[in-house]
């Protein structure tokens, strides 16, 4: 399967030049499966509830579903997208998987960050197929969270997909070793470009990549706004093997007992 991650500066509360912009990016990108940054077309940060209910109306929903509709249906593929949606009491930082027939899935950020206030969340992690290939979704922070990755591994992932909002590197760090303990491929779609967070110019480090099952950076972008994309091979997770040993819950079983033994000694 071929999959692309389109990186981009997502100007703030500019959704239709922000979908202008994906769709020249991908113009000349072939794939089955195209992921977006988080919050790709609102912008990331908001200070107060009312200001993101417009990005998670059912009417700003429809519209952006319809258009990445169209856009899968013309690349006959599916698309990422990050965005918000508003439910009961809650909003959710939401990833829509999006085809041709709609959306197909949809993940809720399960790990928030201080700048995230506004939102709820999420409360379930599921995986999706496509043309036969079981993928899952993790946003941004959540991929700091070793039993997410693992959770989705356990479900069948054969590829995991990550929309973001990364300032630091050290994140790319976490998504290799994520990609090396599940021996699952990643696919990060990181935004680029500066947004204006609780009144600082935060930058976004861009560097949007793609990794293999050892850990590999197969390929990785600048910057700067791009889309990329290559063929993974994507075989079942029963059919790959971890360069981390498989049996390292028994091992932490045994470590842990030898901690504990250590500070039992030690608060005596």
């Amino acid at each position: 399967m071929r999959l692309a991650y389109v990186q981009y500066d997502v100007l703030k509360d500019q959704p239709s030049v922000n979908l202008e912009t994906v769709k020249k990016r991908i113009e000349s990108v072939e794939a089955d499966g195209f992921v977006l940054p988080e919050l790709a077309l609102s912008g990331y940060y908001f200070e107060s509830r009312d200001a993101i209910k417009p990005y998670a109306s059912e009417a700003f929903n429809a519209w952006m579903v319809d258009a990445f509709m169209n856009l899968a249906r013309v690349k006959d593929a599916f698309f990422v997208v990050g965005g918000a949606h508003h439910e009961g009491d809650s909003i959710f930082n939401r990833a829509f998987v999006i085809t041709e027939d709609g959306v197909v899935h949809h993940h809720d950020k399960l790990a928030l960050t201080d700048n995230e206030t506004v939102f709820t969340p999420g409360n379930a992690l599921n995986v999706f197929k496509y043309k036969g290939v079981t993928m899952g979704v993790m946003i941004c922070m959540d991929a700091w969270y070793a039993p997410v990755s693992e959770a989705l591994k356990a479900q069948g992932a054969q590829a995991l997909l990550v929309p973001a909002n990364f300032g630091g590197d050290y994140s790319l760090d976490v998504l290799r070793t994520r990609a090396i303990e599940t021996a699952t491929p990643v696919v990060l779609a990181n935004r680029c470009g500066y947004e204006l967070v609780q009144r600082q110019n935060e930058r976004f480090l861009g560097r949007s990549r793609i990794i293999d099952s050892h850990g590999n950076i197969m390929r990785e972008a600048k910057s700067d706004a791009c889309a990329e994309g290559i063929t993974l091979d994507l075989p079942a997770p029963h059919e790959r093997r971890s360069l981390i040993r498989e049996n390292m819950k028994d091992d932490y079983k045994r470590i842990q007992h030898v901690i504990m033994k250590q500070q039992n000694f030690n608060s005596r």
